[in-house]
């Protein structure tokens, strides 16, 4: 919903990254973000090719390459409707449907590349020289720490120089996921309460709360008009699973962390604590945030209202 709203006046309405790149499976999903018709948008994990894509200025052929293989896709997609409208005539009410919710997913994909292609020759943004390491693997223990921190500094540089508004990031799947020195951060999640184990998991947490301070920072120190980029930037950081007391995995009682958005409406700085056996769905959280980005929404998925306090 937000990158609707705010990705028409950026070259990518939204960027999603991972620490595996495509969309995974089900069960294993690599990416945090979906279209309205629920297909999955693809993550990408390394930055040297986000680097590329964002930053590299392409020249006279690649763009020309560009145009022509926006050209096939939308050949394909005038095959893809003109099959669907003769399909459409021999099917019931209930199929019908299905192809209806299709055909909007085609009309989707049709509207995004319309969008790159008045892209294509619009120059990419300048950053200064850094010392990026843009060759930092996300599955190398030894890499993992700096693997991190770069693609959050390119997350940081897509923003500032408004390439795109609109960021999810998942450092780990599901199922997986490391620690600083490449602990296996899945296996002591499930700590059955073992104090060992739990010492080994906030080790772990301490790591990855260490690399988002360090984002924070980022934009706390970059002046924009009024105030610092934090207060004009949300950011939520967390998790849809809780380890619990006992390592059993339970989508209630969600330890989540929203920074900035001061300037935006949302008062932090305080710790809210929600009665497990009665507590609000994470969708009002995330309908507050989707208000304080401008968006008159009534709801979302199945909220029941705002989240109180937070704006």
């Amino acid at each position: 919903m937000i990158a609707e709203r705010h990705g028409e006046q950026t070259r990518f309405p939204s960027l999603q990254l991972s620490d595996q790149s495509g969309t995974g499976s089900a069960g294993h999903s690599h990416t945090l973000s979906f279209d309205r018709s629920g297909t999955p948008l693809p993550a990408e994990n390394s930055p040297r090719r986000l680097f590329e894509r964002l930053f590299v200025p392409d020249d006279v052929s690649n763009r020309e390459a560009t145009a022509r293989r926006y050209a096939e896709k939308r050949s394909i997609l005038d095959d893809v409707l003109d099959e669907a409208k003769r399909l459409e005539r021999g099917l019931g009410s209930a199929d019908r449907v299905k192809l209806d919710e299709y055909l909007g997913a085609v009309r989707q994909t049709e509207q995004r590349v319309e969008r790159l292609e008045s892209w294509i020759d619009v120059a990419k943004p300048e950053v200064p020289p850094t010392d990026l390491q843009l060759a930092m693997q996300p599955g190398d223990a030894h890499d993992r720490p700096m693997w991190i921190d770069v693609m959050l500094e390119l997350s940081y540089l897509s923003l500032v120089t408004d390439t795109t508004r609109v960021v999810t990031f998942e450092w780990s799947r599901e199922a997986g996921g490391y620690g600083g020195g490449g602990e296996n951060h899945h296996e002591l999640s499930h700590h059955g309460g073992d104090p060992g184990m739990l010492a080994k998991l906030a080790t772990i947490d301490r790591f990855h709360v260490e690399r988002l301070a360090r984002f924070l920072d980022l934009l706390k120190r970059t002046d924009e008009g009024e105030g610092p980029m934090l207060d004009r930037t949300i950011v939520l950081y967390g998790s849809g699973m809780n380890s619990g007391d006992r390592g059993d995995h339970s989508p209630d009682d969600l330890p989540l962390l929203v920074a900035g958005g001061r300037a935006l409406g949302l008062k932090l700085g305080e710790h809210r604590a929600f009665d497990p056996q009665s507590h609000p769905p994470m969708s009002n959280l995330l309908l507050t945030l989707v208000r304080a980005m401008g968006i008159e929404a009534e709801s979302f998925a199945d909220s029941t209202g705002t989240l109180a306090g937070l704006s």
